[in-house]
This record gives structure tokens, sequence and C-alpha cells, in this order.
């Protein structure tokens, strides 16, 4: 099977090549920002059902993944910062230069300066090759740390029935949900929360939104990141540092979700 397309077409083909005989081969062909330097890599696979997001899917490697940034030419401009969101993310977990890269030179990245995008995916796609490479599974608790704003944004996602916002949207929520839960509990300093809420605003991402606290939490109790009932979620340090933290009061979890409500 060949995935030409976005992440959906990569998630969906590399599915069915997953379960159909087996096994079959693959191979990634991203088109869109977000799967060019995320969804493409890592050998997650999976759909959506009306509870949860990406609750059915497997493991399954593609035998080759090739990208052209020609392709990003094609796509509106709503397109490209659904894959932004992602790359912030990688500049937030792991590498602090980067994300200062990111923040210096967003006026040519939302133009998409080809030396600017070509060092973003080269960046991108290398820290995730590197860290699924090490923790393919997620059983090291390593790749979890790619779940940073993955939490909410899911819960988000499906509680809105997939609707009301893209996931890149969505990850970018998830991603100040995120930083505030940590402002909060003590994990970071508010300039860590304000660095990334100004990166946010920078790249005209959503920061703010409108939901149903219940059924949004309701929904986050369905996630696979949590585990035995118990909350967790990746929180931030500093910039550049992450931590996954386990047994989050709920009442907390609660209570950070006044930040995003608009």
């Amino acid at each position: 099977i060949a995935c030409l397309g976005g992440g959906t077409i990569g998630d969906l083909g590399g599915f069915a090549a997953s379960i159909y005989k087996r096994g079959i081969p693959y191979i990634q062909i991203p088109t869109t920002l977000l799967a060019q330097i995320d969804s493409s890599i890592g050998g997650k696979t999976a759909i959506d059902l009306n509870i949860a997001k990406n609750i059915l899917g497997s493991f399954y490697q593609p035998k080759a993944v090739f990208i052209d940034p020609i392709f990003l030419k094609t796509l509106p401009l709503p397109e490209i910062k659904q894959g932004l969101a992602e790359i912030i993310k990688y500049g937030v977990i792991k590498n602090k230069d980067f994300f200062f890269f990111l923040k210096k030179n967003y006026k040519k990245i939302l133009k998409l300066d080809k030396a600017c995008i070509l060092k973003i995916i080269n960046i991108c796609a290398g820290m995730k090759a590197q860290i699924v490479s090490q923790d393919e599974k997620e059983k090291k608790g390593l790749r979890t740390i790619l779940n940073f704003g993955h939490t909410l944004a899911h819960a988000l996602e499906s509680s809105l029935r997939y609707k009301k916002l893209s996931h890149g949207e969505a990850v970018s929520l998830g991603m100040l949900y995120a930083a505030q839960l940590s402002y909060h509990l003590g994990k970071c300093n508010k300039k860590c929360l304000e660095e990334i809420l100004q990166m946010i605003k920078l790249f005209g991402l959503p920061y703010r939104i409108s939901f149903d606290p219940l059924s949004l939490y309701k929904s986050l109790c369905y996630d696979k990141k949590f585990i035995s009932g118990k909350i967790r979620m990746v929180l931030v340090k500093e910039i550049g540092r992450v931590k996954v933290v386990e047994n989050i009061n709920p009442n907390s979890v609660k209570k950070a979700f006044n930040g995003l409500i608009s």
C-alpha cells in the first residue's frame, strides 16, 4: 500500500496494511506539514471511534517514508498551521534552541521559506526517529514525551465529535493546557507558561475555546495514555524539558480547564 496524503491517509493505510493478511508492506508519502514532521514517522497507525481518538490501532512500521516539501506549496495556511502546532511541541519537549529558532523565524516559516522548512523537517523527523528507535512501542516511557499536549487534544477532538477542531488546533490547546497544569502543580515557572502561550499566538494558533467541562473530562478518562485508571500526562519543567507525571489529582485536572474556556 502506498499512503499518499496527510495523517489521516497514513494512519488509515498503515492500519489496513497491519491487519490485512496479518501484515503487508506499506510506504508513507506524506503531503502535509504535520505528516512530514510527525505522523508518517514512528509506525503508530490508528483510526478514531466515537468515544476516543486513535483508540483502535497498531504499531506497524512502513518500509519507507518519502518526504518532499514541494507538496506544502499546495496547502492552504490553516493546513500549514496544523503542522506548526506539532513543530512547537518538539521544541518544548526536547530542544530549547529549536524552540527559540521558531520564535525568531516565525514570519519566514509562515511564508514557507525553503531553508527554514527544510531545517524544521530535518530536526523534527530526526528527533522523532531517534526517540522511536529507543522505545518503539512506548514500553520504556521515552516515547511517551511525544504525547505532550495530546492527552487533552484527543479528548477535545472526541468530545466535540471531531467537527469543531482540527488535530493541530487541538494540539495547540492541549499544549497550553499542559503548560497551565504544569504551572499550577509547581512543575514549571510562569515564564515558561508565558513563552508557550506567546509562541502559540505568534503562529496564529488557538488558545481559547468553548466546551463542556463535564463532557471533556469524560472523554479524557477514555484516553489510552491513562494507566489503570490513573491520570497520566506529560508536563513541562522548562522549555526543552518535560516529565511524565502520574496520579495527578482529578480536581487539579478539572481546575486547569478554566484557562482554556473562552
